[in-house]
């Protein structure tokens, strides 16, 4: 009894110590995002003389001008060319979607064909999943922009569908342990009704997963939206939202290197994120669920 009571309480220590560092590192990102807008709505001498306090007067118009001057340069048919919002927008559109479809789907295939069906690599591609999640690929980039140059998907959009378009990741652990999660009783009976496998997973196991197909969709909008380094290297005349708020830090467009803009640039752009999240923040936290026997 004693041996049990400690370990139960080291347990609770633990979770413990998990749930304040978790605490931790959300009111630090809240406080640093709070400090963010309220520095966006700050003149040139109030966010100089007052960093850390609430602005002195709101200046709406940094909102204004962030949406009017914000561009990215970028040398494109020989000569300097700046890409401003709507062309922005546009390529981060195609960009988020085409790879969160790419990066669903692919994980979803091999997901299922591993976890309804007896392949003996079955388990290789599992440690093959996992070891590159533990272990991290340095170097690649080099070997990727080259292979990617050759076959002639460098600086197009089709080229980033195709790079996403891998099993790699939590995402497929995620939907084989849902797969293998769904009772066989379903496909059993859509076999004797002579239903093919293909109908199968069309008709019975997606429908199934639908809202753990939702959940991680959503998150990789979200991640995607946010992504900056993958059109810096691979799409340099192609530039998103994002990859034009990290060229922001370098603009030497004097109303573009004004802070308080820069701040309000990077608001307008987590509107998306945020909009996503409010919307379908019960699905998020609380959807990694599956169920259909009664």
């Amino acid at each position: 009894m004693k041996k049990s009571k400690i370990k139960v309480h080291t347990s609770d220590v633990v979770k413990t110590f998990i749930w304040i560092l978790i605490m931790i590192y959300a009111i630090s990102i809240i406080a640093l995002y709070g400090w963010v807008l309220l520095s966006s709505f700050k003149g040139k001498i109030d966010f100089n003389t007052n960093i850390f306090g609430f602005p002195k007067k709101i200046i709406v118009e940094n909102y204004s001008k962030a949406l009017t001057n914000f561009m990215v340069p970028i040398f494109r048919n020989g000569r300097v060319e700046k890409v401003y919002l709507g062309e922005l927008l546009t390529n981060s559109l195609f960009y988020i979607i085409g790879c969160s479809i790419s990066a669903t789907i692919c994980p979803i295939m091999v997901s299922y064909a591993t976890s309804k069906f007896n392949f003996k690599f079955n388990a290789l591609i599992d440690g093959i999943v996992i070891v590159t999640m533990i272990l991290p690929i340095i170097g690649s980039d080099a070997a990727m922009i080259k292979m990617s140059q050759r076959l002639g998907l460098y600086d197009h959009m089709v080229g980033m569908y195709f790079m996403k378009f891998t099993f790699l990741g939590f995402n497929y652990l995620l939907f084989k342990s849902t797969f293998k999660s769904i009772d066989k009783a379903y496909a059993e009976s859509a076999y004797i009704d002579g239903a093919s496998e293909f109908r199968i997973m069309t008709s019975i196991n997606l429908p199934l997963i639908a809202n753990v197909f939702a959940i991680v969709l959503l998150i990789q909008l979200m991640g995607f939206w946010a992504d900056w380094t993958t059109p810096l290297i691979y799409m340099p005349h192609k530039p998103t939202v994002a990859y034009a708020l990290y060229e922001l830090q370098f603009s030497s467009d004097p109303v573009l290197a004004f802070k308080p803009v820069q701040f309000a640039a990077c608001i307008l752009a987590s509107i998306p994120t945020l909009i996503i999240y409010i919307s379908f923040r019960k699905k998020i936290m609380g959807g990694l669920s599956i169920g259909g026997l009664k």
